[in-house]
């Protein structure tokens, strides 16, 4: 039940809260909006379901001014879906679904903000192959930028020097997100923290979150003594980024897993990254980014090692047209994916149409747990309307 969530308890309270027309100085703003998306997705894998979908999403955004410190606002908006995926059209197959997929209530000064409840939560300095893709998954190739968000609560503190502080407590997310791949152990509490600095012509940043994990089943089953169903995890992240003639970015996670029975205690996931703006035509912009993702069962140890490389380009042509084709590398597999994507904005339009030549079995962002439509080689056409 969603009621069940703390997060979304505070929800109500604050709405009751708002009620009270003593501390409204202002009337209350109401904005409804929406996203309707449909797509033909269609490759050559033999395994692989070609696919025709629909996609809704209805948004109501609230804003009220409370006093003259302090501001409230809210927003929620549902995902609902209906695709059929066929071999053939005698051999179908049909999936919808209708879901939350925000559902906040914000209050907030020019320097201080706590917003609870279902949202999306996200940081970091790389953008292509991000360490710190801790409650998220955003696709960089998706031309929606999905993801879904998270059960919780975030206080952010904006300091005059353009510093900042998060703190967040996350409730209700047992599933995997971001880069998990074990549950979360069910009615537990994450919690964690991060810090923006800025230096000279750039920033530094310090994260760390906790959670409760459930053990693999088939490590409980083994029957070894000392095992526990659910153990600790931690998770320390520093990214950098310089704004240069080069725009330089570092993003670097260690995660500590406290468990026996597993192949590997410690994992450490790092990504360096750059681009740069070509003064050709309208503007060329190149984008490279390296991840090296280890394993080891003492800190900083590489037992295993796996690495990835990943490039863009994009291209605006003239002021409705942009091209962008993006590229990756997975050395240990000596496979290659790319990406080509053409995109024409209208005022409450979108046209995308994408081409990909990918290998058979997609290892990329397969940690994510997720379907990945990008399989083998063919070709995605989406339009997309703003209201």
């Amino acid at each position: 039940m969603i009621l069940k969530n703390p997060a979304i308890a505070l929800i109500i309270i604050f709405s009751l809260f708002m009620q009270n027309e003593h501390l409204v100085s202002q009337p209350a703003a109401v904005g409804i909006h929406g996203q309707i998306s449909g797509w033909l997705l269609t490759n050559d894998q033999v395994k692989s379901e070609n696919q025709l979908g629909i996609r809704y999403i209805p948004e109501i955004l609230y804003d009220q001014q409370l006093s003259s410190v302090w501001q409230i606002s809210g927003n929620v908006s549902a995902n609902m879906f209906n695709s059929a995926g066929f071999h053939s059209f005698e051999s179908s197959r049909y999936d919808n679904d209708l879901d939350l997929y925000r559902f906040w209530l914000r209050f907030s000064t020019s320097q201080f903000e706590v917003r609870a409840g279902l949202q999306k939560i996200n940081f970091g300095a790389a953008f292509m192959l991000r360490p710190l893709m801790w409650f998220d998954r955003i696709d960089p190739r998706d031309p929606l930028q999905m993801t879904d968000g998270v059960y919780g609560l975030l206080a952010r503190y904006y300091f005059l020097n353009n510093a900042n502080i998060w703190l967040w407590g996350l409730y209700g997310n047992e599933d995997p997100k971001g880069w998990e791949i074990l549950k979360t152990q069910e009615n537990s509490v994450e919690f964690g923290g991060r810090i923006q600095y800025p230096f000279s012509r750039g920033e530094i940043g310090l994260t760390y979150h906790h959670r409760m994990a459930e053990t693999p089943r088939d490590i409980i089953d083994t029957g070894l003594t000392g095992i526990e169903p659910e153990f600790n995890e931690h998770r320390f992240g520093i990214d950098t980024k310089w704004d240069l003639e080069v725009g330089i970015w570092m993003e670097s996670v260690l995660i500590q897993r406290n468990i026996d029975g597993l192949p590997f205690k410690y994992q450490q996931m790092t990504t360096f990254g750059g681009d740069y703006t070509f003064a050709l035509g309208n503007g060329l912009h190149a984008m490279i980014e390296h991840m090296r993702i280890s394993y080891g069962n003492v800190i900083l140890a590489e037992d295993e090692l796996y690495s990835i490389t990943a490039s863009s380009v994009d291209y605006p042509i003239g002021l409705m047209d942009q091209l962008v084709f993006m590229f990756y590398y997975d050395w240990e597999n000596s496979d290659a994916y790319k990406f080509l994507h053409w995109q024409r904005l209208y005022d409450n339009w979108s046209l995308h149409m994408i081409g990909f030549m990918n290998p058979t079995d997609n290892m990329l962002y397969s940690t994510n747990i997720i379907s990945n439509p990008f399989s083998g080689n063919g070709f995605q056409i989406m339009i997309v309307y703003n209201y």
